[in-house]
């Protein structure tokens, strides 16, 4: 019976440990949806309208052209802020064709202000260009969606 605790108990210990819950914060990597993670990717956000479209991607890969766009090379993630860079990309620029992404340009990222351990705010800045991006996390696109705005 002794054995058999201590095998239940070193399983929970393994399965815990293997599920990623290391207590870093997690980050929200595609708007209208539920998904968190450390160290993603990607950043993927939705555009104002009805048809949902991509809007704008940091790092990553464009899902519905299967484009490769690199990915976000995390610097530090620790559990109060998490440093990185990556080549934003974007799908709504004056003057070009729909549906085509983009690059904006090289920026740095930062993720801060941790509650209920997942970062709510971003700043994207591009290194040389006045001004920055910061988005905040935010309930939205249905019940327990999340969304940047």
């Amino acid at each position: 019976m002794g054995v058999l605790l201590a095998s239940v108990a070193v399983a929970l210990i393994t399965v815990g440990a293997a599920s990623g819950s290391d207590g870093l914060p997690q980050l929200l990597t595609r708007d209208l949806t539920t998904k968190f993670a450390v160290k993603p990717p990607e950043i993927i956000f939705i555009g104002p309208g009805p048809r949902k479209r991509i809007d704008e991607v940091i790092g990553g890969k464009h899902a519905t052209a299967n484009l490769s766009f690199g990915t976000i090379a995390w610097t530090s993630w620790s559990s109060t802020k998490a440093t990185a860079t990556a080549t934003v990309w974007a799908d709504q620029i004056a003057g070009k064709p729909a549906d085509t992404f983009y690059a904006v340009g090289n920026a740095d990222i930062t993720a801060m202000d941790v509650q209920d351990g997942r970062f709510t705010r971003l700043k994207i800045t591009y290194p040389g260009k006045p001004g920055y991006e910061e988005p905040v996390l935010t309930r939205g696109g249905g019940p327990g969606r999340y969304r940047w705005g």
